[in-house]
């Protein structure tokens, strides 16, 4: 019966991928007629288009809604599988599409005081000073009347968002912050790609199905070897009793929000034509068709 539902699954993830191919082809055609625009505005056009192209596919997939229906992790793992990566080339425009989960890593804006002790275990493992988790508490806690704020990040920096980190970016700019006021590069080490997330909806849960080994040292506590043999997306778990941890880990872990199956997809494109390139991603919820947290970068 698993077989059958994951050969279904299957097909249909094959229909989708041919279904898009095809329409985003047709889309690459028509960018290409607006000619009269110079290169970048025509760039700018074409990524609005590529991206409402994309969301409206998304939308119209009963492949997806399909995925749903019995909140099968299995059937999400397959259609992920399937499509991961789908590439397009058409008259000088590359579109490279990259589908994953949405909820791979920790969603850093969402941190609690017992899941900061544990983020300084993980980062205490690599020699980074408990400073940097108060940068990173100033940078979510909105702004204070009182300027009561732990760091002086905000002298340095007094027009960086505070409400929340909205990105890769705004990451960066606390990260270089710590490294300047520290005279401490440890921060280097660490991968940040595959460790935070910066959604700012309440209730992000992780999907433990696709959660990445960094992400699996900071909720465990395992070490960086175990912690690559979960992360590494070969099985599949329905439960915690599938994880076949220890007590510790078990207690820890429960300080976090997870499931292992969360209908959410990363959605990431690379958009090359000539001397451009243009990068763009949202995230996107399967249940409610709706794309959000988008972020530009041209």
């Amino acid at each position: 019966m698993k077989s059958s539902r994951t050969g279904i699954a299957l097909l249909i993830t094959v229909m989708f991928v041919i279904v898009i191919t095809v329409a985003i082809g047709y889309a690459l055609k028509q960018i290409n007629k607006a000619s009269q625009y110079v290169e970048q505005e025509t760039m700018l056009y074409q990524n609005f288009v590529f991206v409402d192209d994309v969301l409206n596919l998304l939308n119209g997939a009963t492949e997806l809604q399909d995925l749903i229906k019995d909140e099968a992790p299995e059937d999400l793992y397959t259609f992920l599988s399937s499509s991961g990566f789908i590439t397009f080339e058409h008259q000088g425009v590359r579109l490279v599409l990259h589908i994953t989960s949405a909820r791979r890593e920790f969603c850093i804006n969402q941190m609690t005081k017992d899941q900061e002790e544990y983020l300084y275990d993980y980062l205490g493992r690599y020699n980074v000073r408990g400073e940097y988790i108060d940068i990173l508490k100033d940078s979510i806690s909105g702004i204070k009347e009182d300027n009561s704020y732990f760091t002086r990040l905000f002298e340095e920096q007094p027009e960086l968002f505070r409400d929340y980190i909205a990105s890769k970016k705004h990451l960066k700019k606390l990260n270089d912050f710590y490294k300047k006021e520290y005279r401490d590069d440890t921060l280097d080490v660490i991968d940040f790609d595959n460790l935070f997330s910066y959604a700012h909806d309440d209730n992000v849960s992780i999907d433990l199905n696709y959660a990445t080994p960094q992400v699996w040292e900071l909720l465990t506590g395992m070490d960086v070897s175990q912690a690559e043999v979960f992360g590494s997306g070969e099985n599949i778990y329905k439960s915690v009793d599938d994880l076949q941890l220890n007590e510790e880990q078990i207690k820890r872990l429960n300080k976090f929000s997870y499931s292992f199956f969360e209908p959410y997809l990363q959605v990431k494109m690379d958009i090359i034509k000539d001397n451009f390139i243009s990068h763009i991603s949202f995230e996107y919820s399967i249940k409610d068709k709706k794309g959000y947290n988008f972020v530009y970068e041209i």
